[in-house]
């Protein structure tokens, strides 16, 4: 029996939505197999081969280029195939939690600032989400250090 990845309603925006979609029970999410078809599509240099992370980037609500970077990170650590779903499951939880910090940042003060956004973003988009959260981090520490010495005049 494969176990599936419940697919992610979204709103016209492209962010998750709270509420079920009015077409997630005939979408289920995908299936362990369909994941590790992805995966082989991530890690495969062949021209064409990305029409199975296309499709599964869709129903996940995440970037073509977040998944391959998510998918051959999964492939790098030989995931047996049950444990596929919900390690996927939980790195675009983590994928959409970046990407509601990168939101919440709409107008940098500095260019400093702008630059790590930057940076974070491009992070977020390759799947290396660990330096995406330390460049938010130093952004949130910059800015609370700012909003204290702006208190403190």
């Amino acid at each position: 029996m494969q176990t599936r990845l419940a697919a992610v309603p979204s709103d016209p925006a492209g962010e998750a939505s709270d509420t079920p979609g009015e077409g997630e029970m005939s979408n289920p999410g995908p299936t362990s197999g369909q994941i590790l078809e992805a995966i082989g599509a991530a890690l495969s240099d062949e021209p064409g081969s990305l029409e199975p992370v296309r499709q599964l980037a869709g129903r996940l609500g995440v970037s073509d280029s977040a998944l391959v970077g998510i998918l051959r990170s999964v492939g790098e650590h030989s995931l047996a195939p049950e444990d596929l779903v919900e390690t996927l499951a939980d790195i675009t939880l983590r994928h959409r939690e970046l990407i509601g910090r990168l939101r919440s940042w709409c107008s940098p003060d500095t260019s400093e600032t702008g630059g790590l956004l930057e940076q974070a973003r491009e992070a977020v988009e390759t799947g290396d989400f660990d330096l995406a959260d330390r460049l938010l981090g130093q952004v949130e520490a910059q800015e609370l250090e700012a909003a204290e010495q702006a208190a403190a005049v």
